[in-house]
């Protein structure tokens, strides 16, 4: 059973995308000056939230960066392939 020349390309950018996060999230949290770097940047994000000017804004992206709703869009196209299939 082969792939499509379509179906590759989106398999290997699933892949790429997969690999990407780790390397990030391993990256946040195991490389000091990357670590030090992300906890720096979260406390003056969160220092945004003491200023009522940006307090909107800043709770606008934060809720953008909750990654459950990004899990049911990640089951949507799983679900759409085993029902065509």
């Amino acid at each position: 059973m082969s792939m499509s020349h379509r179906t590759a390309w989106a398999a290997s950018g699933t892949v790429a995308g997969i690999a990407a996060l780790l390397a990030v999230n391993y990256a946040a949290f195991h490389i000091g000056p990357v670590e030090r770097l992300d906890a720096d940047l979260y406390n003056q994000f969160i220092g945004l939230s003491f200023r009522p000017h940006v307090h909107h804004v800043a709770t606008s992206i934060a809720n953008l960066c909750d990654p459950f709703p990004y899990i049911y869009f990640c089951a949507v196209p799983i679900v759409v392939a085993l029902y065509r299939h």
